[in-house]
């Protein structure tokens, strides 16, 4: 019966060492030293299916691309249709187009174009979002619930307001690239002016390029663009009210979509 002796031996060892430890001699006392662990708290994620993209992270992407579509190319299941420089078709999990809902400051947009080749994110320029938020596969009801292929949620930034006792609040950048392939330039405006109840921003773009130029030196055809933005946010807050009025255009005055054929 040597499985029932182990247990039997270990219970009186358990016991012995608890009766050295409690028997008064101070010499045979274990005294441990308080430990104290901090760390920050950690935000669980709303649901295991979402990825979300703050200011900074959108800021280190918007150097290499003008399609507002690339800013999802890390996002594990999701891909995008090349189309034209600033309106690539995002993909999640094989599904696209209409399967795909797409958010742009909480209103649902849908694509233009009898063949949808200008998608929704096409209508809003990197340099004006503020966080995004990518939902893979069924949507919360929440949120539509319209779609079987996932959900991608694009902000443009918080309302700034000035701080107590500062007066009028003022901030602005500037900011422009060039990408030598293609000869691809262009650059952004943003102001902005507030009180602590007033706020009023404007954030304007243009980016220009032409045909951009394969591997092999071949220029591939029908690739070049224009594109501007311009966009007014006017915000006004109360106590716990907030109330946000967004205003924009765009102007496009051509964008090629590239064949399969170069020549």
């Amino acid at each position: 019966m040597l499985g029932g002796a182990i247990p039997f031996c270990v219970a009186v060892s358990a016991i012995a060492d608890d009766t050295q430890v409690q028997s008064g001699d101070p010499a045979k006392e274990k005294k441990l030293e308080k430990v104290v662990v901090t760390a920050p708290a950690i935000a669980p994620k709303k649901t295991l299916n979402t990825v979300e993209m703050g200011e900074a992270a959108i800021a280190a992407k918007r150097s290499y691309t003008s399609d507002t579509a690339a800013l999802f190319d890390d996002v594990p299941g999701l891909s995008r249709y090349g189309g034209g420089g600033v309106s690539s078709l995002p993909v999640i999990h094989g599904l696209n187009d209409d399967r795909v809902k797409v958010q742009v400051n909480g209103m649902t947009v849908a694509s233009a174009c009898a063949n949808h080749m200008n998608p929704p994110l096409s209508y809003v320029d990197l340099r004006n979002i503020g966080k995004t938020q990518v939902l893979s596969g069924i949507t919360p009801v929440s949120l539509g619930g319209d779609s079987i292929g996932g959900t991608i949620i694009v902000d443009s930034p918080e309302p700034v307001f000035a701080k107590q006792g500062e007066g009028v609040h003022t901030g602005g950048s500037v900011s422009s690239f060039y990408r030598s392939n293609g000869n691809g330039f262009g650059g952004s405006l943003n102001a902005e002016a507030a009180t602590e109840n007033l706020s009023i921003a404007y954030n304007g773009s243009h980016t220009q390029s032409g045909n951009y130029k394969a591997g092999d030196g071949m220029e591939v055809k029908s690739t070049r663009y224009e594109n501007q933005n311009h966009a007014v946010t006017l915000a006004a807050r109360s106590d716990d009210h907030l109330l946000v009025l967004n205003g924009g255009q765009q102007h496009m005055p051509y964008q090629a979509f590239p064949t399969p054929a170069w020549t």
